[in-house]
């Protein structure tokens, strides 16, 4: 990436109404990348699904990661589970390298 580019990360089947949640449990740099607040888009009723997105934006040059995790009704570490009587999804992790 250069300096101001952006990639976007999205969930396009979330669905908070049925307990679906992802967690920022690594920022980046900041002096290499920023990631923003997930936002999310197309949902304004009660268990409706939209899309959640955040944004890494490049700043300086180096390499840095960010690490995201999905929770089914629960928070990050040893109760978080993919579903029902699921384990927990491997986090998601996105390394940035800006030059």
């Amino acid at each position: 990436m250069g300096p101001h580019d952006r990639l976007r990360i999205e969930d396009t089947a979330f669905s908070p109404g049925v307990g679906d949640s992802w967690w920022v449990i690594e920022r980046p740099s900041p002096a290499v990348a920023t990631l923003d607040a997930g936002h999310l888009s197309d949902c304004n009723k009660s268990g409706c699904r939209g899309t959640l997105a955040y944004v890494l934006t490049a700043h300086g040059r180096g390499t840095t990661k960010a690490m995201l995790q999905y929770c089914y009704r629960t928070s990050p570490g040893p109760d978080c589970v993919r579903g029902p009587g699921a384990p927990a999804p491997p986090p998601v992790v996105v390394t940035v390298s800006v030059s």
